[in-house]
């Protein structure tokens, strides 16, 4: 249950009129499933209209506000969420000038008219543009979009994976991240990203919320081409499996080795914990 007592610092700088309806709309939804995202896309709302009055928004600001989200599940969970909080605000005798609630529905993409953009092959990203990305991030102190990035191109989680990074998965003593049954020894570096506050969730969070994460990476790197899917790929194209192992290992040469073995005299690359275990 949400805290409907706890003031809200990002309503705060809002119209006196906002404020009043965000506050009472989060009373009326307190018991809803999923009452944060809801509140979520209300202050994201309320920022991208500069925190005007929100019942002199245009149809066409609405539209843009719709516009920034590609994903289908991710757009479609936005306009479920207006639709809520539009419906309130016309019970609280708010007067539009159009039919507010129809036009959010103009919005809603059906499955059969995906974007190109999500109809696309995978478009990796260069090794300049990783640590470009990295710089850019870690300079804006976006801490969280960095976590989730090395997630996807370090450890190649999937968006399904994603929701199970959360504290109860986690183990800080030896850095071990659990994914269904799967264990993940986190790098050092980014086991200090998760260690920031507000990185790693207190909870278990939607898929659409690691698509948001990904979208406001694109907006910031300003790179055309960038979905789930564009990470994933670097990832399977830079870390590659160990023939004996077949665990992926960055194509660093400090993690592999050439081995030889006497019976042909072949010579075989080899990722260096087989090499050192004697897992020949």
């Amino acid at each position: 249950m949400v805290d409907t007592f706890r003031i809200d610092k990002k309503i705060e700088k809002s119209s006196v009129l906002n404020k009043k309806w965000f506050y009472n709309y989060r009373i009326k939804i307190q018991d809803v499933k999923g009452v944060e995202n809801y509140l979520s896309t209300v202050r994201k709302l309320f920022e991208f209209y500069k925190h005007q009055d929100i019942h002199t928004i245009l149809i066409t600001d609405l539209s843009k506000f719709l516009n920034q989200y590609e994903k289908l599940s991710y757009r479609n969970d936005k306009i479920e969420h207006l639709k809520s909080f539009f419906a309130y605000l016309i019970e609280e005798g708010v007067d539009f000038k159009y039919p507010v609630i129809d036009e959010i529905n103009k919005n809603r993409i059906q499955k059969n008219q995906l974007s190109e953009e999500e109809k696309r092959q995978p478009n990796p990203l260069t090794i300049r543009e990783i640590i470009a990305l990295r710089q850019l991030l870690k300079n804006m102190e976006r801490f969280t979009l960095l976590f989730t990035f090395e997630l996807v191109y370090r450890y190649g989680l999937r968006m399904k994976d994603l929701v199970h990074v959360y504290e109860k998965n986690y183990e800080e003593s030896n850095r071990t991240l659990t994914i269904n049954k799967d264990l993940i020894v986190l790098e050092e570096d980014v086991h200090q990203l998760l260690l920031k506050p507000k990185v790693l969730s207190k909870s278990k969070l939607k898929v659409s919320t690691f698509d948001y994460r990904i979208t406001e990476i694109k907006k910031l790197f300003g790179r055309e081409n960038f979905l789930h899917k564009d990470i994933y790929q670097t990832h399977k194209l830079h870390y590659l499996p160990c023939p004996i192992c077949n665990k992926p290992t960055k194509n660093t040469p400090s993690l592999w080795t050439i081995l030889e073995y006497e019976e042909d005299n072949s010579q075989w690359l080899v990722c260096k914990s087989c090499a050192l275990e004697g897992n020949i």
